[in-house]
């Protein structure tokens, strides 16, 4: 089992390596074509993310998940899009210092 994860995490990081080779920014391409080839990228790839989960911080793990899988988090834009009263607050405060 050891040797199935060191061979699944040694895959993952070349494909980590081949998509992102010559690029400063983008994203995972898909390398090898073929159903067959695909379906052992993709089994290999999860083998990574199963040990992953058992070896790294829960934040760390999730990144890795993330990362290996595409997966894209969906974001809640009713909360990011309200209001910033925060900063209201320390206006406020600041005017009174100013006064005094």
């Amino acid at each position: 089992e050891m040797e199935q994860a060191i061979e699944a995490l040694t895959a993952a990081v070349s494909v980590l390596k081949e998509a992102t080779e010559g690029h400063k920014t983008g994203s995972l391409l898909a390398v090898e074509s073929g159903f067959e080839a695909r379906k052992k990228e993709t089994e290999s790839l999860n083998r990574a993310i199963s040990m992953s989960e058992r070896v790294l911080t829960k934040a760390d793990a999730g990144f890795l998940r993330r990362l290996l899988t595409g997966e894209v988090p969906t974001w809640d834009w009713k909360k990011l899009n309200r209001k910033a009263t925060f900063k209201m607050d320390y206006k406020a405060r600041s005017f009174k210092i100013q006064e005094g």
